[in-house]
């Protein structure tokens, strides 16, 4: 994503998702749904349906380019380099009892920066970051 490239992800139902900061969203990511078998096999309606994704991006790739500059948002406004070494700063001083009482909680932080990327994603600066 932080490549400006696309992601082409398959969700099997009852996989797990991790909702409070996901990584891949459906405003970042073409999503196939369903698509595994017991074995953890790609299923062939999965596969037929990852193949016509890849085409139409390979036919229309500036179809993607809205979805491509979200990804970028989101990677740069959630998990950036800066910002996880930030996170493991805050882990290591809450496991050492550091952690000053002015400063946010890990999650709340987390979530505040996902607020922010939303916010980005939202209002439309996908041409101020495809520029970047």
């Amino acid at each position: 994503m932080a490549a400006r490239v696309p992601v082409f992800a398959v969700m099997a139902d009852g996989e797990y998702a991790e909702q409070p900061y996901p990584l891949v969203t459906p405003e970042t990511t073409i999503m196939v749904h369903g698509g595994r078998d017991s074995q953890l096999r790609l299923i062939e309606p999965a596969i037929n349906q990852l193949v016509n994704e890849l085409g139409q991006f390979g036919n229309h790739p500036e179809k993607y380019r809205q979805l491509i500059d979200r990804a970028r948002i989101w990677v740069s406004g959630c998990f950036a380099g800066s910002i996880q070494a930030e996170a493991m700063t805050r882990v290591y001083e809450d496991l050492c009892n550091q952690t000053s009482a002015d400063e946010s909680s890990l999650p709340d932080w987390y979530a505040h920066k996902r607020r922010a990327a939303e916010k980005l994603m939202a209002n439309g600066h996908l041409k101020a970051a495809a520029s970047a």
